[in-house]
């Protein structure tokens, strides 16, 4: 039996799906979650493990709950709690144009308050990767997650970035000048498709924590919602520009580089970001 019949489901109860599984409304209330067969098989259970550990304050917005994870015929899921709304860059050619300021201001104040959000993992580093890259120190982490991004996408970086190792001598010099911070929680891919709003634009939800998910400065998902903006046609930036404020243009630099290097396995499945990053480093 394959995991949608044992649950009663067919493809019209799709929600949405991503690299790593499948999202079907089971009720009102639940969803269920179906891991491609290619996803590690021990990262629903990391995932599990990791929202249970989270300190949640009052927020105005949701995030995913899981209230069961198991396998069905070799198909690993995990049924959540269901929450309201439609991914930002999907609603967002509905909305009208005071729909659309309330959703960029929703939008980027989420992005301020996930540091709200508490996890005990004091060092900085990696929550739900399969081998994490952790250090004592933040700048450390950063160092070592940039080097370690650009040696895996080398083979084709050093096409596209001729200069890489100087790009990369500029990340690093980047990160020296950055401050410690406290140990925050960082979303770490905090983009239109893992926010989700209602008709008038309202934000109701943060999803996808992942692999990218860190403990580290609470500005850079600040930073990665600065630049998703670029997904919406006709955004006006005027509005959240003061978010950007106590964010040092070092500082902004760094983060950026640093989601330069983090995407830069995405040649092939996001072209666009993959331009992005590529143009990014290159400005180093």
């Amino acid at each position: 039996m394959s995991a949608l019949d044992h649950f009663g489901l067919n493809e019209s109860a799709l929600l949405g799906s991503g690299g790593q599984s499948r999202v079907y409304a089971l009720d009102a209330t639940r969803v269920v979650r179906l891991y491609r067969p290619e996803t590690d098989r021990g990262f629903a259970l990391r995932l599990a493990a990791f929202y249970a550990a989270l300190d949640v304050p009052p927020l105005p917005f949701g995030i995913p709950r899981i209230q069961e994870t198991g396998a069905i015929d070799g198909t690993l899921y995990a049924i959540e709690t269901r929450l309201a709304g439609t991914p930002l860059i999907a609603a967002w050619p509905l909305l009208d144009p005071p729909s659309r300021s309330r959703a960029v201001m929703g939008f980027v104040q989420a992005a301020a308050a996930i540091r709200r959000i508490r996890h005990p993992q004091t060092e900085f580093g990696e929550l739900l990767a399969a081998t994490p890259i952790r250090r004592a120190s933040w700048r450390d982490f950063l160092v070592a997650k940039g080097e370690a991004r650009a040696r895996e996408c080398a083979a084709w970086l050093r096409e596209d970035v001729p200069r890489l190792d100087r790009a990369l001598a500029r990340y690093c010099e980047l990160v020296a000048q950055l401050p410690e911070p406290e140990p925050d929680l960082v979303h770490g891919d905090y983009y239109t498709a893992n926010v989700l709003v209602i008709d008038d634009g309202t934000v109701t939800a943060v999803m996808d924590f992942s692999p990218l998910s860190i403990i580290g400065d609470g500005r850079m998902d600040v930073v990665g919602a600065w630049h998703s903006l670029d997904a919406l046609e006709g955004v006006d930036r005027a509005a959240v520009q003061p978010f950007l404020q106590d964010i040092p243009r070092n500082v902004f630099d760094a983060y950026s580089a640093y989601f330069a290097l983090l995407h830069a396995g995405a040649r092939e499945e996001v072209p666009h970001l993959y331009a992005w990053c590529v143009k990014t480093l290159n400005a180093l």
